[in-house]
């Protein structure tokens, strides 16, 4: 065969570009790449949002049991109505929702005294500040002076001695108190808080 006769062979072709295949396998990894970006993102935003959630309410209530032990440490016994006995509700009231009581203050040399009221209104726990000296028993209804919030979403407020009804002139041996706060990425949607004091000090 003369060379002439011969066809010449056709040269390579070379690929400019992606086939559509290899586009659309792509966009598969990196949409599922994205994919799982996105869910972990949202995993951990929602575990820190939880975890400050949770921290926020463990400090609200070692903030109210840290004020209620202040106010604990100084029970006071005294005739507050001026009848001549020192009934328990002179000095010492707890109720549904309410706790009462007598507390010195920072001249205990004078022997001053003045009532300390913590209640549950609206989901709201209270702290009322009253002057008591020449004031009248709980039962009666002390005038608050001042009030302040001391802690928000609280549910339930509830507190416990032992023994359950101290005896005229005699203080609580121990005093436990229990906050339900309203916890909504919990299940269930609460959560309790409780402290003991005994004899003005705190016990965890």
């Amino acid at each position: 065969m003369s060379p002439a006769s011969r066809a010449p062979h056709p040269a390579p072709r070379v690929s400019g570009g992606f086939t559509l295949l290899e586009v659309l396998v792509a966009i598969t990894v990196a949409t599922l790449l994205f994919g799982i970006c996105i869910a972990i993102y949202v995993s951990v935003s929602r575990y820190k949002s939880r975890s400050e959630g949770l921290l926020f309410l463990h400090e609200t209530a070692r903030g109210v049991f840290a004020r209620m032990g202040r106010d604990l440490g100084g029970l006071h016994v005294a005739d507050s109505d001026r009848d001549g006995d020192t009934d328990a509700t002179d000095y010492w009231e707890p109720a549904a929702g309410r706790l009462t009581f007598l507390t010195a203050t920072e001249n205990p040399g004078k022997l001053d005294y003045c009532t300390v009221g913590y209640y549950l209104e609206g989901g709201r726990l209270y702290r009322e500040l009253s002057d008591a000296k020449g004031g009248s028993a709980p039962t009666g209804g002390w005038p608050s002076k001042a009030d302040s919030v001391v802690a928000e979403g609280v549910q339930e407020f509830t507190v416990s001695t032992v023994p359950a009804a101290p005896a005229a002139g005699r203080l609580p041996a121990s005093v436990t108190v229990t906050l339900k706060m309203s916890d909504p990425g919990g299940q269930p949607a609460y959560r309790l808080f409780t402290a003991t004091f005994r004899l003005g000090a705190e016990e965890n």
